[in-house]
């Protein structure tokens, strides 16, 4: 019995659900995506690239997305808010975001890059805070 038990808590640590808490989005407009990397290659911009990618209406406020059996591990992870859903970040002359976007361990406007962005993850709420141009 206590065999079973230990693999039983075993298994819950090995993956959880977690909850990725999202604020600061300014409109209804569009989409909202969350990309969830454990890898430079693609980082941020490809989301075929992406470990997890989930996507839910635009709404107001604070957006909750939940993963299903993630592994604790280091992760790059990146919100993008999609108003025009064309899907893609509309960028400007300089290559700067035109549309909302949120990336772990950054709190201003900068191209991130994916060292930087790693955090890890292992219990939830992950929060991160939507900046737009």
């Amino acid at each position: 019995m206590k065999f079973f038990l230990f693999l039983f808590l075993f298994t819950a640590l090995i993956r959880a659900e977690i909850t990725f808490e999202i604020s600061g989005v300014r409109n209804e407009a569009g989409r909202i995506a969350l990309l969830v990397y454990e890898k430079a290659e693609g980082f941020p911009d490809d989301s075929e690239k992406a470990l997890h990618r989930l996507t839910q209406d635009s709404r107001k406020g604070k957006i909750v997305f939940k993963i299903q059996e993630l592994k604790p591990g280091n992760y790059a992870v990146v919100v993008l808010h999609d108003e025009n859903k064309n899907n893609k970040i509309d960028k400007n002359f300089v290559g700067y975001p035109k549309e909302g976007f949120a990336v772990s361990n950054y709190s201003k406007i900068a191209r991130p890059k994916f060292s930087k962005a790693v955090i890890k993850i292992s219990k939830s709420p992950v929060k991160l805070k939507m900046l737009y141009p």
